[in-house]
């Protein structure tokens, strides 16, 4: 008789929906509140480049799309390699930090640059809060084919 051990998916309930819809609710938030305080929220790309104002759209969708991008990579993380989180977290840290070049490389006020960057800070630490499952899914794939391909030994005697 043969023993097969699995590993086991713990969900928590938080989940990616609620990392990406609180995210872009975070980022939301804050353009609320820089443009109550009078931040004039428009931005220019560079010299004789023109001058862009952000909406809220543009900040839900940048929001929706960086934070689906980083759950989308994370799933297939999961289900492709074993270290799914430490691969993960560390594209997240990178990506973040390079996300940051955009607000502070732009012709904009100080007050813009601020906000644009709590946005961006938002949404990263929003989109990787706490993923849902403990164990890494491959791992627990592999153990189920293995398990599948083991062969009953007999006992002749």
């Amino acid at each position: 008789m043969s023993e097969t051990t699995f590993q086991t998916t713990r969900v928590s309930s938080g989940s990616p929906v609620t990392a990406v819809l609180g995210a872009t609710a975070a980022a939301v938030a804050i353009w609320i509140v820089a443009t109550l305080a009078g931040a004039d929220l428009t931005v220019s790309f560079g010299i004789g480049q023109p001058i862009q104002k952000v909406t809220v759209v543009n900040v839900v969708a940048a929001a929706l799309v960086g934070s689906l991008a980083g759950w989308g990579l994370l799933a297939l993380l999961r289900r492709f390699t074993t270290n799914a989180r430490a691969v993960w977290t560390v594209t997240a840290i990178v990506f973040a930090l390079f996300s940051l070049g955009g607000p502070l490389s732009t012709i904009s006020s100080v007050g813009t640059k601020v906000a644009l960057v709590a946005m961006h800070l938002a949404v990263a630490t929003g989109s990787s809060s706490r993923p849902t499952h403990t164990a890494p899914i491959a791992a627990t794939h592999r153990a189920r084919w293995r398990s599948s391909r083991q062969t009953p030994v007999s006992s002749c005697t």
